[in-house]
């Protein structure tokens, strides 16, 4: 990885997501996000467990 993994979140009026992030790792599954109180980016594994892995790989506050 090439620098610290950083990047901006957005809900718009008619509801529309816009995320930009940088600098994420390669991951051998995949990257979900997750909307709680937070924005928060997280590995996943293919392993047909729908909770959170526990590895966030960033998190931030959500504007909009």
């Amino acid at each position: 990885m090439s620098g610290r993994v950083n990047g901006a979140a957005r809900v718009f009026e008619d509801g529309q997501l816009h995320l930009y992030v940088v600098n994420l790792p390669d991951v051998s599954g995949y990257y979900e996000v997750w909307l709680i109180s937070v924005v928060d980016i997280s590995a996943e594994r293919y392993d047909n467990n729908t909770d959170h892995s526990g590895d966030s790989l960033v998190r931030g506050t959500l504007t909009g």
